[in-house]
């Protein structure tokens, strides 16, 4: 019975330190409960904080696209409008250019037949557009440059003076010989002189004794010929100048009362 008994008391006594051993796990875990609530409640609290920072950024992140989205609008309407004005303003540079590059042509084919007397002008229509406006614009340019040339020969050429008040004039004979002795400022050859003269008389109806005697003696095959190609604008204008219209008449009586307008 003793040993019964001392059998008993250790069996009492290790379920005892197992029932210790149990009551200690039991309270490490009733801690790590309490530790683990503590820890997923502040989780809580961050993750709610965190939605409602997400959902705000989101309505700012769709407020700031949808207005992008306007303004990306208001810049497409704004372009297009431009891109019209451009393309209106691009055809009506290309026409100003199409027709400066007419009257350039019609200027350039002009210099050349007054250069080379000899050869016919050419015609040429670059502007197929405006057949009249280039055609009137033509006629400006050429009389306007008639005008400079006119302008340029009574420049050089001094005014034709009566032989009678040449002859009635006496200056002394000091200033004969001085004149006599001093070089000319400008040579110019006789078929040269021929045409100015002729020129001149054709132009301003101005005929002397002296231009007469000239015209006589300096009557060659050269200088009539060149003198006929020369002076002779009404058949050149002729072969030249279509049909006047109302809009060329027009453009002559403007260009008449103000040459200013002739290359406008």
């Amino acid at each position: 019975k003793g040993c019964r008994l001392e059998t008993l008391e250790d069996e009492n006594e290790r379920f005892q330190e197992t029932i210790d051993y149990l009551t200690h796990q039991i309270e490490l875990f009733n801690r790590f409960s309490q530790q683990s609530s503590v820890d997923i409640r502040s989780l809580d609290d961050n993750n709610h904080g965190l939605i409602n920072i997400l959902e705000s950024g989101w309505g700012d992140d769709r407020q700031l696209e949808h207005e992008a989205a306007e303004k990306d609008l208001k810049y497409i309407d704004d372009l297009t409008v431009l891109l019209r004005h451009t393309e209106k303003r691009k055809a009506k540079v290309g026409t100003i250019v199409h027709r400066l590059v007419g009257e350039l042509q019609h200027l350039k084919y002009y210099l050349e037949g007054m250069s080379n007397p000899s050869t016919p002008p050419i015609l040429s229509n670059p502007t197929p557009d405006h057949p009249s406006r280039t055609a009137s614009s033509g006629r400006r340019s050429r009389r306007r440059s008639l005008e400079e040339e006119q302008r340029a020969q009574s420049a050089i050429i001094p005014p034709i003076t009566p032989i009678d008040s040449i002859k009635s004039r006496r200056r002394p004979q000091s200033v004969i010989r001085g004149e006599t002795s001093a070089p000319t400022p400008i040579q110019l050859r006789p078929d040269i002189q021929q045409r100015v003269s002729d020129f001149v008389e054709e132009n301003f109806h101005l005929k002397s004794a002296s231009s007469k005697k000239t015209i006589k003696s300096s009557k060659t095959g050269y200088s009539s010929g060149q003198r006929s190609e020369r002076t002779d604008f009404s058949s050149w204008q002729s072969g030249v100048t279509p049909k006047p219209n109302p809009s060329d008449e027009t453009d002559r009586r403007k260009t008449t009362n103000n040459p200013r307008v002739a290359f406008a």
